[in-house]
């Protein structure tokens, strides 16, 4: 990035370079509000809710893992999506080896396990007609390519790197590493926040901070969302409502966070995104059929005219 810029510091490039997946992460909530609702005006409301969101505008300027880590979670969901749609082994190609490289990324995303599992399994006779050794085999090396960045860890342990986290240059080693040990795995500490008390805290910080940023009204839309899409595309609505509560509740149950600083304030809430990036879909969805039943309402009522006119203002209002 610093050769192909000729101008800004190098902590202003790499933030620059830090905004690309979370401007991705935008396109890709338009692509699916818009596909659940063919609205192109819900998917553009979501869009710019999600970017006016502080903690998805922070960590899409500040240089962390959790951007690109929000781009796989968005880009598995929208694989997911199409295969549902569409039912075609190029999505479950693509979905594998994404799946790989986001493991390689950051391990948090097995949180996502049981939702994709319920996917998988309610497709299960298709995907067993639909598949064959060759198949399974092209799967297995996707998926292994995805993973090979992980090479670059016991690589990088026989340098003389100042800071080598665990000197990873055996299979023990390397294992402790990916695995986070000295962290706790998915908890934020092994000796801080583990009592019970501490967990149900860190679920009630959660709904407090939905609470907070999304407001009374953006969480009925989210609900109406949700309710919505059961409604239209069950097997989508159970998918994405599994992803909010394993990421929410559950993951902040189990990792428990213990929030009695800034730094652990900070550790814990750039924890909240996969759910919020899933609560605006909802959100989005939720404007799109709030809208139609007022038109739907108003066709009853009152003249074309009126109706145009009071149909924009609900998407003003909502907006």
């Amino acid at each position: 990035l610093h050769h192909f810029l000729p101008f800004g510091s190098p902590a202003w490039k790499v933030g620059l370079l830090s905004s690309i997946p979370h401007m991705l992460v935008v396109t890709f909530v338009f692509l699916l509000v818009q596909k659940f609702t063919k609205s192109v005006l819900a998917g553009a409301a979501s869009s710019i809710l999600l970017i006016s969101n502080y903690l998805f505008f922070m960590y899409g300027t500040t240089p962390e893992v959790f951007a690109l880590f929000d781009l796989f979670f968005v880009l598995l969901i929208f694989f997911v999506v199409r295969f549902e749609e569409t039912k075609h082994i190029r999505f479950l190609y693509a979905f594998t080896f994404l799946l790989g490289l986001s493991l390689a990324h950051h391990h948090i995303i097995v949180v996502a396990f049981p939702a994709f599992a319920y996917v998988f399994w309610r497709h299960r006779l298709r995907i067993r007609k639909m598949m064959s050794w060759r198949r399974w085999l092209n799967m297995s090396g996707l998926f292994l390519v995805g993973l090979l960045p992980y090479l670059y860890v016991p690589l990088a342990a026989h340098g003389s790197s100042m800071i080598n986290w665990d000197h990873p240059t055996t299979l023990s080693r390397f294992l402790r590493l990916i695995m986070r040990v000295d962290y706790g795995t998915f908890q934020s500490g092994s000796l801080i926040g583990s009592l019970l008390e501490q967990r149900f805290l860190s679920v009630r910080a959660f709904v407090q901070f939905v609470l907070a940023d999304f407001t009374r009204v953006g969480i009925l839309l989210a609900v109406a969302g949700w309710v919505w899409l059961m409604k239209k595309r069950r097997s989508e609505a159970i998918f994405l409502g599994l992803l909010v509560l394993l990421y929410g509740p559950v993951f902040l149950f189990y990792a428990s966070f213990p929030i009695v600083n800034r730094f652990t304030l900070g550790t814990f809430e750039r924890f909240l995104l996969p759910s919020y990036i899933v609560l605006y879909v909802f959100v989005g969805v939720g404007m799109a059929g709030t809208a139609q039943a007022v038109r739907a309402i108003l066709l009853r009522i009152v003249s074309p005219l009126v109706q145009t006119i009071a149909y924009i203002g609900v998407w003003m209002l909502f907006a």
